[in-house]
């Protein structure tokens, strides 16, 4: 089963957290991969056709 976890990281935490997150996929053998929002366009993640998807952004407390 293969996965994508798309991040998007002000500071790196957001990434830390996904890969993490994959880590723990991995263990229980999905096929993972990461990317940030940024530089992935949704046109790559649909062509691998994955089974899931986790989506992570950053938050700022006080920003609209």
């Amino acid at each position: 089963m293969k996965i994508w976890i798309l991040h998007d990281s002000h500071y790196g935490n957001g990434e830390k957290l996904a890969e993490q997150l994959a880590d723990i996929f991995k263990k229980m053998a999905f096929e993972v991969k990461i990317g940030n929002v940024k530089f992935v366009k949704p046109a790559q993640v649909a062509k691998e056709a994955p089974e899931g998807l986790v989506v992570g952004a950053a938050l700022r407390m006080f920003m609209a």
